[in-house]
């Protein structure tokens, strides 16, 4: 294990840290491998476990990094998501979704149960399961400009799988503390909490997102016009982060908003605006990356967590994939949908990390720290197996299922998406 032990200044080491994430992932690219992966291999590497590049300033900036980042790519992600596509799609995928979600979250809590005896981790990790991560998912559609029924469906199952993971998790919580503490919330609050939650983010998306569509309308300067895209975006992290409620949820719904509703010739200016974010959605991947391999979680819990792990990965995978094809077959679905769209599903990042995170801190504060450390261990190895493994099925599904637009000037799509995940291509 190299370390380097030179102690640089913080400008300094983040300005490094970027422009050696940006050779690395376009050697990665070269040979294959998705942005988004090779961003947060390039993590790995310049993180505690090898270079030590990465040390404690920048993994404290984490949390930070990681709420802006989510929110912008939240907005991103709603911003593609077109009511008239919803209409005509929703009737086929919502069973898709929810056979894979939640069919993810039964066999995971079945096959964990039955290796630990005991409910209260199975519970836990089975709402987390059917988490699919945006920001990976997005990122490798983006790079290659894919466009399609595969993509289509992607983008809308992104949205409902986040909601529904957030759902279960809070319920799931809740359910659990029936088994830990004597005194929980009364049955119908136990069930109402997460609803109120997704409820609020809902409304303050919804608001805002009016709000800015009749700002933006009567704003003609471009560089105004950006500015004030940009800053409303931050507003709503910071005020979903106050109320602890989910900045990406929040932001996917004003997203949704401002790109159904604003003009057509403006939406090459929220493209302008993406572009800007293009530095912190690369270092939340590297910052990711440096955090997600501890090596303290993995020698300590040894064998255990492994097993554990292994036997989340194989209930949660086999339920995307088979969950969303045998869904696929029973409605009008085209045959891409059916054969590549579970393929599409098995990145898994920041909603689940952030989840299982503050599950943990829950736990830790019942005194139940044990239960912390399995639920951060398993959902920390799990996802750097799905990161490595999520966007490579992704970009073999979209070019198999002739979506993927890298080479082709023509589609509408190359044109309105180019930088669309403020990518450095």
């Amino acid at each position: 294990m190299l370390q380097l032990v030179i102690d640089l200044p913080l400008l300094l080491v983040v300005s490094l840290v970027v422009v050696l994430t940006v050779i690395s992932a376009e050697i990665q690219r070269r040979v294959g491998v998705p942005q988004v992966l090779g961003f947060i291999l390039t993590g790995i590497v310049l993180g505690p476990l090898f270079l030590g590049l990465i040390d404690e300033r920048l993994l404290a900036l984490s949390p930070v990094v990681t709420a802006v980042a989510l929110g912008f790519i939240g907005y991103n992600i709603g911003n593609e998501l077109k009511f008239n596509k919803v209409r005509q799609q929703s009737r086929n995928l919502l069973p898709i979704i929810l056979a894979e979600s939640l069919g993810s979250a039964l066999l995971v809590f079945t096959l964990v149960f039955f290796w630990l005896r005991d409910p209260i981790p199975a519970i836990l990790l089975a709402g987390l399961a059917s988490a699919t991560a945006p920001a990976a998912t997005a990122d490798v559609i983006w790079e290659f400009k894919s466009h399609g029924p595969v993509t289509d469906a992607v983008m809308f199952t992104l949205i409902i799988d986040d909601v529904i993971a957030i759902i279960l998790t809070s319920i799931t919580m809740n359910i659990v503390l029936l088994f830990l503490v004597p005194v929980v919330l009364p049955l119908p609050l136990l069930f109402a909490a997460p609803v109120i939650e997704i409820g609020l983010s809902l409304a303050l998306g919804v608001g805002v997102g009016f709000l800015l569509v009749f700002v933006l309308k009567r704003v003609e300067d471009h560089a105004r016009y950006i500015l004030l895209l940009v800053s409303v975006i931050l507003l709503v992290i910071g005020i979903a982060e106050f109320f602890h409620f989910s900045s990406l949820l929040t932001c996917m719904i004003l997203g949704i908003v401002v790109g159904n509703r604003i003009p057509k010739e403006a939406q090459e200016l929220s493209n302008e605006a993406e572009k800007i974010t293009s530095p912190i959605i690369l270092f939340f991947f590297v910052l990711f990356g440096a955090g997600m391999v501890d090596p303290a979680v993995i020698a300590i819990g040894g064998i255990f967590i492994v097993t554990t792990t292994i036997l989340y990965v194989i209930g949660r995978g086999i339920a995307k994939y088979f969950g969303t094809r045998l869904a696929a077959n029973i409605g009008d679905n085209p045959q891409t949908i059916k054969h590549y769209l579970g393929l599409c599903l098995f990145s898994q990042a920041g909603v689940a990390v952030g989840l299982s995170v503050v599950i943990a801190d829950r736990l830790n504060q019942l005194g139940f720290p044990n239960y912390a450390f399995l639920i951060v261990g398993v959902i920390g190895i799990s996802t750097l197996i799905f990161q490595i493994s999520g966007p490579l099925a992704l970009k073999f599904a979209i070019h198999r299922a002739g979506e993927a637009n890298s080479n082709c000037d023509q589609s509408p799509r190359d044109q309105n998406t180019t930088g669309k995940n403020g990518s450095l291509n």
